[in-house]
């Protein structure tokens, strides 16, 4: 059993360091709250259980890649297994205690998701496009569970917000990766073409789902596509224009921040108007 010391040297370790899996969470909660227009304490269980959650899949995936005799194994072991202790705490307290059972499914999808990413021996593999679509498809569904917290009931709204949540995050992986590549923001349009073709591509199609089929379906209302508008505009936008140097990374991620708010901004007014 490791000491407190070992657990306090740990602790930090276990804390992810992607900002974007955080970012898409918090964003996710807040919509789910904003859309239903209320904080209750089942949406608070829930916002801990995302966090803790977090830490046990972090600390687990720690654990997996660490060799037998390193010494931080024990008390990445004793955390990872509080934290997953307190995560399955939180989901039977919401589920029993609140009664919303319909949690069960939800759960049981983002932490298959969150497992299935587990299982690679890519250390890398969340940092690829695939890890980083799985990884959005598990964390955009705690938009639905946030609005399911809140209002205490499920509705096509529900399903609408999640769909919503999952067409403008997927979106974010191939943005950025237009701006990170080196020589492709300063070529030709050709070559640019050639580079954002797949970030383009997806922002209108999802653009124009949600334009078309939204309101026919009765699951988005009709000024849904308006937070979709934005990130199709900086896809075009970086597109059309020819840039001197590569972007910083740190600048991407603030703007990628700054849009994540707009985005917020927008599907709780387009809900709720």
């Amino acid at each position: 059993m490791p000491d407190k010391t070992e657990l306090k040297q740990a602790l930090p370790l276990t804390v992810p360091r992607q900002h974007g899996a955080w970012t898409v969470a918090i964003a996710s909660l807040l919509a789910g709250a904003g859309v239903a227009g209320k904080i209750s304490l089942p949406l608070t269980i829930l916002a801990l259980a995302v966090g803790i959650g977090l830490c046990s899949r972090h600390a687990i995936g720690l654990l997996l890649r660490l060799s037998p005799g390193d010494p931080r194994r024990a008390p990445l072991r004793a955390l990872a297994l509080a934290y997953s202790s307190v995560f399955l705490a939180a989901g039977a307290v919401l589920i029993l205690g609140h009664g919303l059972w319909l949690l069960l499914p939800i759960g049981v999808i983002g932490t298959a998701v969150a497992v299935s990413g587990l299982a690679n021996k890519d250390r890398n593999s969340d940092f690829t496009l695939k890890g980083q679509l799985q990884g959005i498809f598990g964390l955009s569904l705690v938009a639905p569970a946030a609005e399911y917290c809140a209002s205490g009931d499920v509705t096509q709204q529900t399903l609408g917000l999640w769909l919503l949540c999952l067409a403008f995050f997927a979106g974010r992986p191939f943005h950025v990766r237009f701006f990170t590549r080196q020589p492709v923001c300063t070529a030709p349009l050709r070559d640019r073409w050639q580079a954002a073709q797949g970030d383009v591509l997806f922002h209108l199609a999802v653009l124009g789902l949600a334009t078309a089929l939204g309101p026919l379906a009765g699951l988005l209302p009709n000024w849904a596509p308006l937070p979709l508008a934005l990130p199709t505009l900086a896809a075009l936008g970086a597109l059309a224009v020819r840039r001197q140097a590569r972007r910083p990374i740190a600048r991407i991620g603030r703007v990628e921040l700054v849009h994540a708010v707009i985005f917020l901004g927008l599907v709780v007014m387009v809900f709720r108007a």
